[in-house]
């Protein structure tokens, strides 16, 4: 999968979760942000993904171990 599917995929996920919260916006918000930031590590461990271009210390040591 892409960073493209995985966002879409976290913003699917985390607009199920917000809308069990509509009553509580602050909630939701958080709910949403999360799914969308959480989404892309999956794929931590590959080497030429885009989360592991943006924390390459930590994909080394999920990498390593």
């Amino acid at each position: 999968m892409t960073i493209l599917t995985h966002k879409l995929g976290g913003l699917a996920a985390g607009t199920i979760v917000a809308a069990a919260y509509i009553d509580k916006p602050v909630f939701a918000g958080v709910a949403l942000a999360s799914a969308y930031i959480g989404c892309s590590f999956p794929d931590i461990d590959s080497r030429h993904s885009y989360i592991s271009h943006k924390l390459p210390l930590t994909a080394l040591c999920i990498w390593l171990a």
